[in-house]
């Protein structure tokens, strides 16, 4: 009788012990896989998020299993106090699961998997334990049909949702203050999920919409439960809780109440109802969430950054409203080319400009520049001008990079530059001016000199929304000459 294959991975997270309580302290962090088979298609995803709740270059990691390899492993030493972490591992018959905790300083985590069978122990392993047996009770829920009694279906959910609270308050004692907030956050959010994006998307028969809204209470849910994490330090730390409050105010106090959603009343509900850290925490998101949409957000930008106090917010809202701002001259800078050259940009007034801000080790950068490549192709016999601005301190990296031909154009001709910020890196003016402290970032020049609307990042859609800008820049007709014709 041939042996059923056994599968062992052991994830050991090793995080250093906490020495400050400030925010923003960093921490080594290593993450290691072991096994004791050779399969190339087991693999692990996992991700950091911040306290802003975003998923930064380099927060990102996917491991891929070698036959060659013994083990499986990633460092860092820019592992911030405390943050979310979520983990998914692929089984080799592509099964998903994933967890998601909040790691903290002096974790030392061991998983073990077992013919898809989960095991943990270690420092902080009760987190990962609970959070698998809750994730076990939401799967149990399954998906809901046309066809199920809806009732039925939201109650199992809420029995569902209170079991795996006493779960959590089983093993109170065994974690941290800010790991049970985070959890039973987590889990409010993941159960009621459920329940209002069949609502919010439009999943459900309008009769079973109608007898949600007349006839459904939410026994777990209310204004009580929610305060009791407004103050929570671990609120900033749990996403899913913070999109579902969002989720739960387009039902609650407008779906259910026949009214149109509006974003900026739900901007002035949240500003009103929390204070400090979470508010600021949940209204980036709300903003964060809507910048890609039609709505004009500028009237909500410009009141967050007359309030905001995290930096990191502010610089993030900046960025975000450079997405709106139109008809203001651009500012005029002065940079070196390759052969050491000074280039201004009021050499180019008369033509559309594209300016593409980029450095050293960008992958999004090297991502992005086949599209606009293309566009420069496309224009070459316009008058359009495309700018490339590097921020590498080192010019001989960023000549060895424009060689590669992997950032910019090789090429450099009258109508296509390669500029770089010198010494001063991302500290000179031009970054600040153009609100380009992330890469890549793209802005839109028209023939007066005065900036655009700001294109859309190119690897979202093949470059069709900067094309389409671009075309429209070109049938401007330049105010001077306007000016010149109703003269004569």
């Amino acid at each position: 009788m041939d042996k059923l294959p056994f599968i062992i991975l052991f994830g050991i997270i090793l995080i250093t012990k906490d020495t400050s309580a400030q925010e923003g302290k960093i921490h080594d962090f290593s993450f290691q896989f072991k096994f004791d088979h050779q399969n190339e298609k087991d693999s692990i995803f996992f991700t950091f998020k911040d306290s802003m709740g975003i998923k930064r270059d380099g927060f990102t990691q996917g491991i891929r299993w070698s036959p060659k390899a013994t083990f499986l492993g990633y460092k860092s030493n820019q592992y911030f106090h405390p943050r979310q972490l979520d983990v998914y591992y692929v089984s080799p018959d592509g099964a998903v699961k994933g967890f998601n905790f909040l790691a903290e300083p002096g974790d030392s985590i061991i998983t073990r998997i077992a013919n898809n069978e989960f095991s943990f122990e270690g420092r902080g392993h009760v987190k990962l334990k609970c959070t698998n047996r809750i994730l076990g009770l939401w799967q149990s829920a399954g998906r809901f049909n046309n066809g199920q009694d809806i009732l039925s279906y939201f109650k199992r959910i809420d029995s569902l949702t209170n079991e795996s609270l006493k779960i959590i308050d089983e093993i109170r004692q065994h974690m941290s203050k800010n790991a049970f907030d985070n959890l039973r956050m987590e889990t409010i959010a993941r159960f009621g999920g459920m329940k209002l994006s069949l609502v919010q998307y439009n999943l459900l028969t309008e009769a079973d919409r109608k007898l949600v809204f007349t006839s459904y209470h939410n026994p777990i849910w209310n204004d009580t439960e929610e305060d009791k994490f407004k103050d929570s330090p671990a609120f900033k730390y749990s996403p899913g809780y913070i999109y579902f409050l969002l989720q739960h105010y387009r039902f609650d106090y407008l779906l259910k109440s026949g009214l149109n959603y509006d974003l900026a009343n739900c901007y002035d509900y949240f500003k009103n109802k929390y204070s400090g850290e979470p508010r600021e925490r949940i209204l980036f998101e709300l903003i964060e969430s809507s910048i890609s949409g039609k709505t004009d957000l500028r009237d909500l930008l410009d009141d967050a950054l007359t309030w905001f106090r995290n930096p990191l917010y502010i610089r993030e809202l900046r960025q975000f409203k450079s997405k709106f701002v139109t008809g203001v001259p651009a500012y005029n800078f002065t940079l070196a080319d390759q052969n050491g050259k000074m280039r201004s940009l009021s050499e180019f007034k008369g033509k559309v400009v594209l300016l593409d801000f980029w450095f050293t080790g960008c992958k999004n950068c090297i991502d992005a520049h086949p599209y606009v490549d293309s566009l420069r192709k496309v224009f070459k016999d316009k008058d359009v001008v495309f700018i490339s601005i590097n921020t590498d301190k080192r010019k001989a990296s960023w000549l060895k990079s424009i060689a590669t031909g992997l950032y910019s154009s090789k090429i450099t001709t009258p109508k296509v530059l390669n500029l770089n910020t010198g010494a001063e890196g991302m500290a000179h003016p031009v970054i600040e001016n153009y609100q380009a402290q992330g890469a890549p970032t793209f802005k839109l020049i028209d023939k007066d000199g005065k900036l655009m609307a700001k294109p859309n990042d190119p690897r979202n859609d093949k470059g069709a929304d900067m094309a389409a800008k671009i075309e429209t820049a070109l049938k401007q007709v330049k105010s001077s000459a306007l000016r010149s014709s109703q003269v004569h």
